[in-house]
C-alpha cells in the first residue's frame, strides 16, 4: 500500500482559465506539485514502481470547507499522481473519499494495487 499525508487545509481542483492574451494556463499546477512529490515519496518508500494496473484509492479530508465540491479534491490528487504513482487516473476501479472533522486540517491518501 501506499499512504501519505497532504498537510494543511485540503486543496480543489481550479478550473483550467483564459489569460488575458488568449492562452490557456492551469491554476491548480502549484497545487499538484507538492501532491506530486509526497506521492513519490510515499511510493517509494513502499518500495513500488509506477503503478500499471487497477488501484483503489481512499482519500479523507479533514477539514475541507462545507461548500467545497469533494469531487474537485479528488480531481486534484488523481492529476497530481498522474505519471507519479499511476500511470493514468484512469486506472482508479474503487474509490473511497470522506469528509471529516478534526485538527490539524489534512489529507490521508491511501492507494492500493487490486
Amino acid at each position: 500500500m501506499i499512504s501519505f499525508v497532504i498537510p494543511g487545509s485540503p486543496k480543489v481542483l481550479k478550473r483550467h482559465r483564459v489569460s488575458k492574451w488568449g492562452g490557456m494556463y492551469d491554476p491548480s499546477k502549484a497545487d499538484k506539485e507538492p501532491i506530486a512529490a509526497l506521492g513519490l515519496e510515499g511510493r517509494l518508500r513502499a518500495k513500488k514502481t509506477i503503478l500499471t494496473g487497477k488501484v483503489s484509492l481512499k482519500v479523507i479530508y479533514y477539514g475541507l470547507r462545507s461548500n467545497a465540491d469533494l469531487s474537485n479534491g479528488i480531481k486534484l490528487i488523481e492529476d497530481a499522481l498522474n505519471g507519479v504513482v499511476w500511470v493514468d487516473d484512469k486506472q482508479v476501479y474503487i474509490l473511497s473519499v470522506f469528509r471529516a472533522e478534526g485538527k490539524p486540517h489534512r489529507t490521508e491518501v491511501e492507494i492500493e494495487e487490486l
